[in-house]
């Protein structure tokens, strides 16, 4: 019996919940350290990236619901990382952007997630790092195009 337990923990959804847990981990001790958390840093990452971007785009990348990310972005308002206005084109389009402020942090924060990546994949050489996203890139294809088992879902 004890075979069959230590053969689930192996499975690689399994090991990729334990990576992905791990990295979440190292990452909000870390920024943590400047009052920020891993969803404040995904959507700071984002309006930096785009800033016609909605709060439900928003939500969605950073895996939490609309509610959830209409408070983060409520936040990082108030703390003065991002300021909003409205698109002169289209009003009911928020537009935003980061303060000089949320551009320290946010450069800050992408230079504490290279860290931790670089640590994460320390053994891996180049080729086997482009290998690595390959497969895991291959691997959520994979599960958000085929619908052979009937759950209804597509994430597209």
């Amino acid at each position: 019996m004890s075979s069959n337990i230590e053969n689930d923990f192996q499975k690689v959804g399994y090991v990729l919940k334990q990576a992905q847990h791990a990295l979440r981990i190292r990452l909000d001790g870390l920024l943590q350290a400047q009052d920020l958390t891993m969803a404040q840093y995904i959507a700071l990452s984002l309006i930096e990236a785009s800033p016609r971007i909605t709060n439900a785009e928003i939500a969605r990348r950073a895996f939490v619901t609309p509610q959830t990310m209409h408070r983060i972005v409520t936040d990082i308002e108030s703390a003065g990382l991002v300021s909003a206005s409205a698109d002169p084109k289209n009003k009911r389009l928020v537009l935003r952007s980061l303060t000089d402020r949320g551009r320290v942090l946010i450069a800050y924060a992408h230079g504490v997630a290279a860290t931790v990546e670089q640590q994460m994949l320390r053994h891996f050489a180049q080729e086997d790092r482009q290998q690595f996203v390959y497969y895991l890139r291959s691997a959520i294809e994979n599960l958000e195009r085929d619908d052979s088992l009937g759950t209804g879902r597509r994430e597209t």
